[in-house]
């Protein structure tokens, strides 16, 4: 399988010391010719405009969010025939509907992953909702930028709506090559 997805001998190496779906990230930049890690991206703006850069929430908390979904169904999420199009295809199409700031088509593409689906409370609701106190404290004092995986922006339940219940304006960052 290595061979066949043309995976280097070091990712896969530190393929085999995480969770199966934290090791999908790392197939998919393989794969990629030039891979654009937007959080690594993110984090250089910030600081080279001296910004504080915070998490909201743990690594501990995101790794147990994470082990309410089995084994054997991460794995079953990363094979290939559970896709319609190639991991790579979808991934460039979910990037693609991210910079024409279409959020609702991304979350039409979640909701037609049945295994993902099941996961939606955990994944994504209860962390949106989790996360709101959190960045409201933040935002009294001074501006802030705030960056979340797009699954969490649109919906009923994502982070852009459940901010807007709260009185507050939100608006899109540019980011079109």
């Amino acid at each position: 399988i290595v061979d066949s997805l043309k995976i280097s001998d070091l990712s896969w190496n530190a393929m085999q010391k995480m969770k199966p779906l934290y090791s999908s990230p790392l197939i998919i930049n393989e794969l990629i010719n030039d891979p654009i890690a937007y959080e690594v991206e993110f984090n250089k703006m910030a600081k080279q405009n001296k910004m504080l850069v915070i998490g909201l929430e743990t690594a501990e908390y995101q790794l147990n969010v994470l082990d309410k979904v089995s084994i054997e169904e991460q794995v079953e999420m990363l094979k290939i025939e559970t896709y319609d199009t190639s991991p790579l295809e979808e991934f460039m199409t979910l990037i693609e509907i991210y910079k024409d700031q279409d959020i609702n088509r991304m979350l039409e593409m979640f909701y037609e992953d049945t295994m993902m689906l099941k996961y939606e409370e955990e994944l994504l609701i209860g962390r949106n909702q989790n996360w709101i106190p959190v960045i409201e404290k933040r935002i009294v004092n001074e501006p802030v930028f705030i960056a979340v995986g797009a699954m969490h922006l649109p919906g009923r339940y994502g982070v852009l709506n459940l901010l807007k219940q709260k009185g507050y304006t939100v608006s899109p960052v540019d980011i079109h090559d």
